[in-house]
């Protein structure tokens, strides 16, 4: 049933989610209380902690033993015992017989010990009292039909405010004999606040009275040994609740919380031939290929999940193609089977950063995110976060050149503080998650994504043909990605298929471009290939930018070309999928490859790189400098791209110092910055920087100088450092040259 609806801050429709009540699983904390020979019900109760069960003291009046029966699905492990003896420990005053009143001394309740049983859920309880704004919920044994047993079943109540002597006053609900001690669960709080004690009128819909648990902590009019024994108890609940909390938040679901809080993009997502493109076989979201040899590691990643942290996080640091978005997939789908929001977190919050529910987010290229607003987004997260409703935090990676393990995470604790300092400075390194395959384990994967992907672009009964088995002993093929590139050129090459020397990624674009080439005929193809490349360097997310790339290419400007730009334009909408104007190609290594492709191939590729960087989108600017850093690996783009580097390093500089510097309209950012400074580092070594005109590493030094600046004002004091060196030792190759200079002797004094 819909019980309330939740009042949080930021973006999102939140107003639609209600928490619900699933009674099945609910249920499961809840026991019934029976006569010490179980002839007769005489209530409910709720199990609170191990080997401990809370009800109410005129349920177990008379009786230092009673009978005790769980729901069959309260263990931990197996099954649940039929019944369990329990002692009365400790209860409030009896009621006395002369008084006119129903209601028992306050507060009414009662500790049972479960004399040895303690491998069952428990349920979390609050002493606040409960939420207003919705219904709240009870279940337990009440009676239904006169001289039948109670099945068991709910009840909910609108809930009034507090009594003078303390209980909790409820309307509009049944509370039938045998509901005394049934636990009322508040949705708003997700905990229990009261148990039923006393009804208006057992046979009528009007309500009645609960005893609130928060008596446990003490008070005035609560028994003192009640009271001492509750603080034990109390103490018990808070150790273990946290451990069942997956059981608990089970039974309080939130539909529609998964779409607010996170995004799924492989939920839904399949192949059609018809329509999509063969490399979205490929891609991590679209599962094509069943998950392997990683389940340990996936289980000790769940492991992390559910210790006892507020807030953790955890990191995989390898390279492109290792399968860390894969095994990321598999960690969300195995969380959220668990009940967890799990997902990729949203750049933009949409409100599901407070749901209070376990979640787990996923951020792919960290090294990518505004360092900034990242932290600030970890801190918001951190002020969520309780025992109950854990966050966790996964981190991708992926290193480029001789980085250190966790380099990522270096400018994050930079800016960090407080809870969000501690998560990053205890982060778990997960990278072995990614592991190379082994000989045995890349043959396998390869039989197994051959068929895969035959029998999904081909059909059903597509069977591989008898060819030619490649050889993967190569390094490369310690990564998922490569194995899955062979297999992809396997099954879409006929029976005659043979491996050849050239690396799997480019064969794999090959088959991705005789597609393009297949669906659109009247624009040039090698200008197709230019178009595809430009949207996967720098993006398209509207109209506007779209125009901008279009711009860029000579062929398609002017009145002449409106045709093809038109075609152009349609095409490429509905070329891969996603959520931008135009999509890039994926996975990313096949789109660099294109990207690195075009810039060999084309004699114009300096020009077109030169021109790209000088794009009027900061996102789109923000967006090519980070897939260069990822280029910069490849040594056949890395003098392109230095050279673009160096040819626009001012105008770069002074748009990521006008970013960063913000405005009173727009807080400032530092995409543009931490994309600059990653491939400034690590291109414009001091090797290469050597080889330039005297000049031309005169301009550079001065550019270097305010981009050191920059960054150790934004809390990147490594990467200033390194900035620093370098345009340190360009004064001194300044000085060595003209040692009768006297700019450059106060440049090379103000550098030191």
């Amino acid at each position: 049933m819909e019980i309330a609806g939740l009042e949080l801050s930021g973006g999102g429709d939140l107003t639609m989610l209600r928490t619900e009540v699933a009674d099945r699983r609910f249920r499961r904390f809840v026991v019934r209380i029976g006569t010490p020979n179980g002839d007769a019900t005489l209530g409910t109760g709720l199990l609170i902690a191990p080997g401990w069960v809370l009800t109410c003291a005129h349920v177990v009046a008379g009786l230092d033993a009673v009978r005790v029966v769980p729901d069959r699905g309260a263990a931990l492990n197996g099954v649940a015992p039929q019944w369990v003896e329990a002692q009365v420990r400790a209860r409030s005053e009896a009621w006395d017989t002369s008084s006119p009143s129903a209601f028992w001394p306050f507060p009414d309740l009662a500790l049972l010990d479960l004399a040895g049983w303690t491998d069952h859920v428990c349920a979390p309880l609050t002493k606040e009292e409960p939420g207003r704004a919705g219904e709240a919920h009870a279940w337990g044994f009440g009676r239904r039909e006169e001289a039948v047993a109670a099945v068991g079943s709910a009840a909910s109540f609108q809930y009034v405010g507090v009594d003078g002597d303390g209980y909790l006053q409820l309307k509009a609900g049944d509370a039938p004999p045998g509901l005394s001690g049934a636990p009322l669960v508040c949705p708003q709080r997700r905990a229990i606040a009261g148990m039923m004690s006393v009804s208006r009128d057992p046979w009528n819909a009007r309500g009645g009275w609960a005893s609130p648990v928060g008596a446990l902590w003490g008070g005035p009019e609560v028994p003192e040994d009640l009271a001492r024994l509750g603080h034990q108890v109390l103490a018990l609940n808070r150790d273990a609740v946290w451990r069942h909390r997956d059981a608990w938040h089970g039974a309080l679901p939130i539909p529609g919380a998964q779409a607010l809080a996170v995004d799924r993009p492989w939920e839904g997502a399949e192949v059609d031939p018809a329509s999509a493109q063969p490399s979205a076989m490929l891609r991590a979201e679209f599962r094509v290929v069943p998950y392997r040899f990683r389940h340990a590691d996936l289980n000790d990643v769940l492991a992390w999940c559910e210790g006892p942290g507020r807030l953790a996080v955890s990191y995989l640091a390898t390279a492109g193609g290792a399968g860390k978005t894969r095994f990321a997939i598999e960690v969300c789908l195995a969380a959220q089977a668990r009940g967890w929001l799990a997902g990729l977190l949203p750049k933009q919050p949409r409100g599901g950063d407070e749901l209070p529910l376990p979640r787990l987010f996923v951020i792919d290229y960290v090294e990518e995110r505004d360092a900034q607003v990242l932290v600030e987004r970890l801190s918001a997260l951190a002020a969520t976060a309780t025992a109950m409703a854990p966050v966790r935090v996964l981190l991708l990676s992926r290193p480029v050149g001789a980085l250190t393990t966790g380099w990522a995470l270096e400018p994050l604790k930079e800016l960090a503080s407080g809870q969000a300092l501690t998560a990053l400075e205890a982060a778990k390194d997960s990278s072995s998650a990614t592991a190379e395959l082994s000989d045995p384990e890349r043959v396998r994967l390869f039989e197994v994504a051959r068929q895969r992907f035959g029998q999904t672009w081909h059909s059903s009964g597509w069977v591989a043909p008898g060819t030619t088995e490649p050889d993967l002993s190569a390094g490369r093929y310690g990564r998922p990605l490569d194995v899955l590139f062979e297999a992809y050129d396997a099954a879409l090459s006929g029976p005659h298929w043979q491996p050849g020397d050239r690396p799997p990624v480019d064969r794999a674009l090959d088959h991705e471009i005789r597609h393009w080439r297949a669906r659109i005929h009247e624009v040039d193809h090698p200008l197709l290939e230019r178009c595809v490349a430009l949207v996967t360097l720098a993006g398209a997310r509207d109209d506007a930018e779209a125009q901008a790339l279009f711009a860029l290419v000579p062929e398609l400007a002017g009145e002449p070309a409106t045709a093809s730009r038109r075609r152009l334009d349609h095409w490429l909408r509905g070329l891969h999928e996603g959520p931008d104007r135009w999509n890039p190609l994926r996975p990313d290594r096949l789109g660099e490859a294109l990207i690195t492709r075009t810039l060999r191939a084309d004699e114009g590729g300096l020009a077109l790189l030169s021109t790209t960087l000088d794009l009027r989108s900061n996102a789109q600017l923000t967006q090519a400098l980070d897939v260069l850093v990822r280029l910069a690996a490849d040594n056949g783009t890395e003098e392109i791209v230095a050279t673009a580097l160096v040819q626009r390093h001012a105008a770069l500089v002074g748009r990521a110092t006008e970013q960063a510097r913000g405005t009173p309209q727009r807080p400032g950012r530092t995409g543009l910055l931490d994309g600059l400074t990653r491939l400034h580092t690590k291109l414009l070594t001091d090797q290469r920087v050597t080889t330039l005109p005297l000049p031309t590493q005169v301009a550079l030094s001065i550019s270097a100088d305010t981009l050191g600046d920059l960054a150790r004002e934004h809390g990147r004091s490594t990467q200033a450092q390194a900035i620093f060196q370098g345009a340190h030792a360009i004064n001194e190759r300044k000085h060595n040259l003209e040692p009768g200079n006297t700019t450059y002797r106060r440049d090379l004094s103000i550098s030191y």
